[in-house]
């Protein structure tokens, strides 16, 4: 993993989650933290969406801790990405 960029984490990442791969996205993007890579907002909009396929909620609130932390949480698309993921779960007060 250490030889590819953001721009190709962020394909695979896309990809696996728009079809029906949602393990696979989330294994590259566990592989990505692990080697201290920043996600864009595409990459945690992917990392969401597999959150999501898999209802792995746990996960998915560990992505939304990320985006506080990153200062990202005031992007309208960062939010937006997290309302859909707890409305999915059926937990939309969480996404406050």
């Amino acid at each position: 993993m250490s030889r590819n960029n953001g721009a190709s984490l962020n394909a695979m990442i896309t990809c696996h989650s728009q079809n029906g791969c949602a393990n696979e996205a989330l294994e590259v993007f566990n592989h990505m933290q692990l080697e201290s890579m920043k996600p864009n907002l595409i990459i945690i909009a992917g990392a969401l969406q597999a959150c999501a396929c898999l209802d792995v909620l746990l996960k998915g609130k560990e992505i939304h801790n990320y985006v506080i932390k990153s200062g990202l949480y005031s992007n309208a698309f960062a939010g937006n990405m997290l309302i859909v993921m707890y409305a999915i779960f059926g937990s939309i007060e969480i996404a406050q």
